[in-house]
């Protein structure tokens, strides 16, 4: 595939960003070269996968399933090449732990050392969102782990949850 033209690391990277973004306009904000060759970028990536990317919704872009599944793709790999680099440099692995505020102020703060120990010492960081907000980003793979109500995962029955506590408010 690689013989064939139209796929690199840079047309990969600038179709994350504009799907991160959720548009060409919002991922080189007042920049029209860059816009430019963002939608020239896409283009080729098309042509190079053979199956369109994105759909045109009014002004904006919205990605297929298959730009979905590309975005979902890139990310993995392009997170999986940092790691790489910091095992390389005897960087510790980071993780991103994601709760609401109160979460993660009354549960998962006390517990960091412990949880990052048996993580193997890596770093943890810690971002607060809504539940429904969470679970697109571990989805997305931009939160490693996020600790969310049940009924925000769309299908609770797969293995891709664990209860944690009951809570009941009063």
């Amino acid at each position: 595939r690689f013989s064939k033209a139209g796929l690199s690391l840079d047309r990969l990277r600038s179709f994350l960003e504009m799907a991160e973004a959720g548009g060409i306009a919002k991922a080189a904000p007042g920049d029209a070269v860059r816009q430019s060759q963002i939608s020239r970028q896409i283009r080729e990536l098309e042509e190079f996968f053979g199956t369109e990317l994105t759909l045109r919704r009014g002004k904006g872009l919205v990605l297929t399933p298959a730009g979905s599944r590309l975005a979902d793709l890139i990310r993995g790999q392009l997170q999986g090449l940092d790691d790489f680099r910091r095992e390389q440099e005897g960087s510790p692995k980071v993780f991103v732990l994601g709760a609401g505020a109160s979460l993660l102020e009354w549960l998962v703060t006390p517990k960091l050392a412990l949880i990052a120990g048996a993580l193997g010492d890596a770093q943890l960081r810690t971002e607060s969102h809504r539940s429904r907000a969470l679970v697109e980003a571990v989805r997305e793979g931009r939160i490693d782990l996020a600790v969310v109500r049940r009924d925000a995962i769309p299908d609770p029955s797969k293995k891709n949850c664990h209860p944690l506590l009951k809570l009941s408010f009063h």
